[in-house]
């Protein structure tokens, strides 16, 4: 892009979680790790980091793929940074806790400390995210949503990346997270195309990555290596 097209290009207002979650980078989640006292907390801390590293690429990068559809399509519409950015934090979770969630309910998971360790990660980025979302956020709709990923997987009735499409369409033509499943949702063609194509993108690349990275992170933490 040219240096004209930057300048000229439409500037979009930050929300107070962008501006917070904007600037983190993989390498943050390090120093996230050191700054905490409690041993316990070090590597949930260290991982919610990168999560919301994530959840700020997935948003970022949905919204300059909706505005170039958009665009083509002679079209606009209102963006919710906020919203997509819970949604993307919240497959995130789902996605380290994947197999564990989907054991049946009367079998342990098979490495419990694990687990423990990815549920205090999910409510630390919970947590994170109520004090700067523009939205009253239950503590436990983060979870929730793990939740109803695993159940629709474990039902075979909707794949995780579909259930994934619809919160995003939902909540974002909402404004804010909806608290139950959507079903028989609408949305613009411009919204449909973007989710639809950059989910994939996401969870082969960033996604596919960070969960090997949290596995070997666990590992070393373990061992005292980190």
């Amino acid at each position: 892009m040219g240096i004209f097209s930057k300048l000229f290009r439409k500037q979009v207002a930050q929300t107070p979680l962008e501006t917070f979650i904007s600037t983190i980078t993989p390498e943050q989640s390090q120093k996230t790790y050191r700054s905490v006292k409690d041993p316990t907390f070090r590597l949930p801390a260290a991982l919610s980091t990168w999560v919301l590293y994530l959840a700020h690429r997935f948003s970022n990068g949905l919204r300059e793929m909706l505005m170039s559809t958009e665009k083509s399509l002679g079209m606009s519409n209102a963006y919710s940074y906020d919203c997509v950015a819970f949604e993307a934090a919240a497959f995130c979770h789902y996605w380290l806790m994947r197999e564990m969630l989907n054991t049946d309910e009367d079998d342990e998971p098979e490495d419990s400390d694990y687990f423990e360790c990815l549920k205090n990660s999910a409510n630390i980025t919970s947590s994170l995210l109520t004090d700067k979302v523009s939205f009253t956020l239950p503590d436990e709709l983060l979870m929730q949503r793990s939740m109803a990923y695993s159940y629709e997987e474990k039902c075979k009735a909707v794949r995780p990346e579909e259930k994934f499409a619809q919160f995003l369409i939902s909540s974002s033509q909402s404004g804010s997270p909806t608290t139950r499943s959507p079903v028989g949702i609408s949305s613009s063609l411009p919204l449909q195309l973007s989710v639809s194509s950059y989910i994939p993108i996401f969870e082969s690349t960033l996604l596919a990555e960070f969960k090997k990275i949290a596995r070997v992170m666990f590992l070393a933490d373990q061992e005292g290596a980190l």
